[in-house]
């Protein structure tokens, strides 16, 4: 066709191409459609499913770990942490009582720790167990000496622990001994109480009474232990027991008339010829052999005057024994040495006291960990403490927008999840 020449158009057939090729065009968009819509729901029924069914797994794998894991490690920590701060406490209470310094203090907190976790005893109990021995005026020095034998008299006897702590450190201290001797005494108030009629509690009665006297007059306290447990057998125990025999030696030591007369008759002396005193068991064997042969209305009599009305029965009771069985008797005291601790392996020498043994070794770990995570913890606190510290210093204008805030942040919350539950719809 050349330039300038016109076209004629067969319209008819220009539209009919048209409706083809639309025609075309929307059955290919259909097509398409249709398999944009089947790959969907493919995709929902594969992929979506496997990622639900993932998800209640992943579900079920955090409720499972918060149950089994979460929780008890939260649980473990809260335990971690209370005890750690109750024997940290129990602590704070030996340094102020006993006044020890820091090096001191680590010592004391170490020897806790290890007596803790090899006796019956917690760390915690055998740290208040120091304060007692503290209250009776011991340094740090001799509560680390001492502390060993208190545990194995407390534990062969059963009783409680910071009682018996008293009890030695009062008799140590009463009849003028060291803080080394604390093995000495657990083994006695152990051996008295398994041989008599006594426990620990009744001795440290009767020392209390005698210890003074007795120190005074230099009697060993084997001596003193033997004439309370020969007491005790007549059914005289504790304060009586005391009395009696710090009666008798008082009225002999400054003798009024009649208790001097007494004496010269009997021919009885409590010194020696260098003006010393004699022992306990001495001047006790003496008097033993004067009253022999005595009839009981004789013994009766010379027995309310030398000891007087409280102490004749405890006097009466001593020498009611014969030689034979009082020598047995301090025999037995002289040579109790260990006694406490091996009464103490025996007490625990079955199932129950190896769970003993094992929860004071498990308090041990726990403690471990605390000195851990306790210092995070204080840091925590302290910053807590600075914000209320914080709060409280301001004014009540400041209070009041705080309030409003949190008005706000209340409301807000619930807001907006029911704003996505409408979209989500």
């Amino acid at each position: 066709m050349k330039r300038g020449e016109s076209v004629a158009i067969d319209v008819g057939s220009a539209v009919g191409h048209l409706d083809l090729d639309i025609n075309g065009f929307l059955k290919s968009l259909k097509t398409a459609q249709n398999e944009a819509e089947d790959t969907t729901k493919r995709i929902s029924s594969t992929i979506g499913g496997h990622l639900q069914s993932a998800g209640k797994n992943l579900e079920t794998v955090g409720s499972t770990l918060t149950k089994a894991v979460t929780v008890p490690i939260v649980g473990l920590g809260g335990l971690v942490l209370k005890t750690s701060s109750t024997f940290e406490s129990a602590m704070s209470r030996v340094q102020a009582v006993s006044g020890a310094s820091g090096s001191e203090l680590q010592k004391l907190n170490k020897k806790a720790q290890e007596l803790g976790a090899s006796t019956s005893f917690s760390a915690s109990q055998v740290a208040d167990g120091m304060t007692e021995m503290a209250k009776a005026g011991w340094s740090a020095s001799d509560i680390m000496d001492g502390m060993a034998g208190v545990l194995n008299s407390a534990s062969a006897s059963g009783e409680d622990l910071a009682q018996v702590s008293t009890i030695v450190a009062d008799a140590i201290t009463g009849f003028g001994l060291k803080a080394k001797d604390a093995s000495r005494v657990a083994d006695l108030l152990t051996e008295s109480a398994n041989a008599g009629t006594i426990d620990i509690t009744d001795l440290g009665e009767s020392f209390k009474y005698i210890s003074p006297i007795a120190k005074t007059m230099g009697f060993s306290i084997e001596d003193v232990t033997t004439a309370i447990s020969a007491m005790s057998m007549s059914g005289i125990k504790g304060s009586q027991a005391g009395t009696a025999l710090r009666t008798m030696l008082t009225r002999m030591v400054k003798p009024t008339d009649d208790v001097k007369k007494a004496m010269d008759d009997l021919g009885i002396k409590l010194t020696n010829q260098d003006g010393s005193f004699k022992s306990l068991n001495t001047i006790m064997s003496e008097m033993r052999g004067k009253f022999s042969g005595m009839t009981d209305e004789q013994k009766t009599y010379y027995a309310t005057v030398l000891a007087g009305q409280e102490g004749m029965s405890g006097l009466l009771s001593i020498l009611g024994l014969t030689q034979e069985e009082y020598d047995k008797i301090s025999e037995s005291m002289n040579n109790c040495k260990g006694v406490a601790e091996d009464t103490a392996k025996t007490m625990l020498n079955n199932f129950g006291g190896q769970l003993t043994i094992l929860k004071s070794s498990l308090e041990g770990v726990a403690i471990q960990f605390g000195e851990v995570l306790l210092p995070q913890f204080k840091n925590f606190v302290s910053w807590v403490q600075k914000v209320v510290l914080k709060i409280q210093s301001m004014t009540k204008e400041q209070k009041e927008q705080i309030v409003k805030w949190l008005e706000f942040v209340a409301v807000i919350g619930p807001t907006i999840v029911a704003f996505s539950k409408l979209t989500s719809g």
